[in-house]
């Protein structure tokens, strides 16, 4: 009798030191994750920012502004970058208008880092870039960092 009696002490010992083990794991990475979104691009402009979002990236040329526009959906653009996120799994179009400057492609390429800009203009452009939280958030992992 006393040897089960041993056996679920033993057993609820394991179940404890599973739950602070997972506890401990999740505080981890809330604390690794907040360390992250404070973090800004200052030349997003101009250079690639850190790669945060490890998005797999397709890039697609088109030769039609109508037919990028209704991937994109927006008239003034020549370029877009649609992000699809899902815990551990993230995946980045890149849609671009023929021919595509260097820049350009850059610019998307931070969208697909998990970076965004405030605003649509030049100005808002060469701003220090932040990441996108709900991106980052949703990524669930964060690998290399």
């Amino acid at each position: 009798m006393r040897q089960s009696s041993e056996s679920s002490t033993l057993f609820k010992r394991w179940q404890w030191a599973g739950l602070l083990a997972a506890l401990l794991l999740i505080l981890l990475a809330a604390q690794f994750t907040r360390q992250h979104l404070g973090q800004v691009c200052l030349n997003a402009d101009r250079a690639p920012c850190p790669d945060i979002l490890q998005a797999e990236i397709r890039i697609r040329y088109h030769d039609s502004k109508a037919t990028l526009n209704s991937i994109c959906g927006d008239v003034r653009s020549n370029a877009c970058a649609l992000r699809r996120v899902r815990w551990h799994q993230a995946v980045c179009d890149i849609h671009l208008l023929r021919p595509a400057s260097a820049p350009l492609l850059n610019h998307e390429m931070n969208h697909c880092r998990g970076w965004e800009h405030s605003g649509d203009s030049p100005e808002a452009y060469a701003r220090p870039w932040q990441l996108n939280e709900h991106l980052i958030r949703a990524r669930g992992r964060l690998r290399g960092h």
